[in-house]
């Protein structure tokens, strides 16, 4: 199965799904296109994954060299906490009525426990 080339050369695709991969991880969504919405969603599960596998140091290194900035050190310091990653369609684009996506990361939520203080 071929990648799908998005319209772009190598070079600019590599570096949108870059970018938008960064902002998933910076603010946890990111709405885009439906075509480049499942090629960030397939790339960002293949990140979390490999990820996940890693030692500590080798983890560092792999996000910086897939992420920009200051998403390296947030996927992280959150990879524990990341669920899973889900696609959501939108209606149409009202300029040019491009299919819209909503790419979400979903967190597992910290369950606060119910412990009475002793006095």
């Amino acid at each position: 199965m071929t990648k799908p080339k998005l319209s772009r050369k190598f070079q600019p695709r590599k570096r949108l799904m870059k970018n938008q991969l960064s902002s998933l991880i910076l603010f946890d969504k990111v709405k885009t296109t439906k075509a480049k919405a499942k090629v960030l969603k397939s790339q960002a599960q293949k990140l979390i994954c490999d990820i996940s596998k890693l030692d500590s140091l080798q983890k560092i290194r792999r996000a910086k060299r897939e992420l920009f900035g200051g998403a390296a050190i947030k996927i992280v310091d959150e990879i524990g906490k990341i669920k899973s990653v889900s696609l959501f369609n939108l209606s149409p684009r009202s300029g040019d009525g491009a299919p819209q996506a909503l790419v979400v990361i979903n967190k597992v939520e910290e369950k606060k426990s119910k412990t009475k203080s002793v006095k």
